[in-house]
């Protein structure tokens, strides 16, 4: 770090940190999302084609419900 002149700080308890990750919210809501389904968390299929399905089965459930 100080070969690069970056200064490592943590955030005190009940302040925010000093560097926020400013997109990662959206990518933790899409993936709750896909965990709503049931089929998705607990898919032991082998077969690649059929998880895609369900992968994409979810997203159009996520995307209507969206519109609606």
């Amino acid at each position: 770090l100080g070969e690069r002149r970056l200064e490592a700080v943590s955030s005190e308890k009940g302040k925010p940190a000093p560097l926020q990750a400013t997109k990662r919210w959206v990518v933790e809501r899409t993936n709750s999302w896909h965990n709503a389904h049931k089929k998705l968390v607990w898919c032991t299929e082998r077969r690649g084609r059929v998880i895609d399905f369900w992968i994409a089965f979810s997203e159009v459930v996520i995307v209507v419900r969206r519109l609606i």
